[in-house]
């Protein structure tokens, strides 16, 4: 399971975003599910959220629009999906955060 968790991490790093800008790949929400429920077998509620806010960080990840750190974003998107490779809101926190310090040390 940790192989398809890496592979669907790096279509993220690896994938152009326009092409899916708005998408979730079925076996990435299948997944996303998967996990969900067995992290919350019997929390519906948490299961729905956790899913929905998965989605939501895969898509924003896809779209990329972190300004200011152009030059850097490839790898600290691969790094992140490398050690993050089941959680794309944990992978979006982390480069949320790298960009911010990468923009306030470069100033």
């Amino acid at each position: 399971m940790f192989k398809k968790a890496v592979i669907f991490s790096l279509l993220i790093a690896l994938t152009p975003t326009t092409v899916l800008a708005e998408y979730v790949p079925q076996e990435v929400v299948d997944y996303i599910k998967e996990k969900a429920a067995e992290k919350y077998p019997d929390n519906y509620s948490t299961q729905l959220y956790v899913v929905k806010a998965e989605k939501k960080a895969y898509i924003e990840l896809q779209k990329a629009e972190f300004e200011g750190c152009d030059n850097v974003l490839t790898e600290i998107i691969r790094k992140a999906s490398e050690k993050y490779p089941a959680a794309f809101t944990t992978q979006l926190y982390v480069v949320k955060a790298e960009c911010s310090a990468y923009q306030e040390l470069n100033q």
